[in-house]
């Protein structure tokens, strides 16, 4: 999304999240027995790493590692929310976990100027197997 975020916009994805928090938490009593969520990629400088369950699998991410400048952005549709960056190497941690499915979902953006490694850590809530 270009320009500046809309309210419109902010509400339609709060609405969204609301649903999305609501269906896992009634969805949690087997999330210990669902796989390992979770992923490690070197990603090219301007290059995304997105977080996205494919066709109805749900998880909950509950960390982001890499090795250098990115940014975090929260996807619905053609929406992109940019809602955190960060400068160098390290993890970004969400101890309840944000939830993300294939039409609403995180993308990390390599801004660090080189090729970087991006990865995220979670557990799946729905899931079908192949």
């Amino acid at each position: 999304m270009s320009g500046p975020v809309r309210d419109d916009d902010i509400a339609a994805l709060s609405a969204e999240i609301e649903g999305y928090i609501n269906t896992a938490v009634l969805g949690l009593g087997g999330i210990g027995s669902m796989p390992a969520y979770c992923d490690l990629q070197e990603i090219a400088n301007g290059s995304d790493h997105d977080i996205q369950p494919v066709g109805s699998d749900s998880a909950i991410v509950y960390s982001v590692m890499y090795e250098d400048d990115i940014e975090i952005y929260w996807v619905h549709g053609a929406t992109e929310l940019l809602f955190d960056a960060h400068a160098g190497a390290g993890v970004q941690s969400w101890a309840g976990g944000i939830l993300v499915n294939n039409g609403f979902f995180l993308r990390v953006k390599n801004v660090g100027g080189e090729a970087n490694h991006i990865g995220h850590s979670g557990r799946y809530i729905a899931y079908n197997p192949p």
